[in-house]
């Protein structure tokens, strides 16, 4: 028997939802200043950041964009960093490389993760690896990627309607693995 999988919505972030009648240009967010850099919205792209401003705070532009494309963005960016970087969050798209993947991650002290796959599920994981769920999502192309279930240890978004948010991943190096 063939088995079904329903796409759910998945955020990569922590959601703060922002009710109001006019959206900001910008807001100034607080941040840890030993977790740089910083990835956040710029009105049209994202922009990396290696300190924070007085107060320990960081400008976060507001982007109206949809959420698919934003976070395949964060992924993009993330990726890129950590590659030029050599964060080394970067494995081969296999199983081995997705416990690797899991290893990163437990090995900043982070035990409680999750699996995202693209909608194909390349590897043909199901819904678990091992004792992880996994879950499949419309905004990852052919990898997985390794993230904790506390969002807020990787970053926010702060959503203020009719797709206007603005992101800050203050926790790039540490906060999410690839394999792919």
């Amino acid at each position: 028997m063939a088995k079904v999988y329903e796409m759910v919505e998945m955020s990569l972030l922590q959601k703060i939802e922002v009710k109001t009648d006019r959206v900001p240009l910008m807001i100034e967010l607080p941040v840890d200043p030993t977790i740089a850099p910083y990835l956040v919205t710029t009105t049209k792209s994202f922009l990396w950041l290696v300190q924070p401003l007085r107060d320990n705070k960081l400008r976060v532009a507001i982007r109206k964009e949809n959420l698919e494309q934003l976070f395949g963005e964060v992924v993009q960016n993330i990726y890129e960093m950590g590659v030029s970087s050599s964060w080394g969050n970067s494995s081969p798209l296999s199983r081995d490389g997705i416990q690797k993947s899991i290893e990163y991650l437990q090995y900043y002290g982070i035990t409680e993760v999750e699996i995202l796959c693209c909608e194909t599920d390349p590897l043909s994981l199901g819904s678990h690896f091992g004792k992880y769920s996994v879950t499949r999502v419309d905004w990852l192309s052919d990898c997985y990627i390794v993230i904790p279930k506390d969002r807020s240890y990787f970053g926010s978004m702060t959503d203020f309607g009719s797709d206007n948010y603005a992101i800050l991943i203050h926790n790039p190096s540490r906060g999410i693995a690839f394999s792919l």
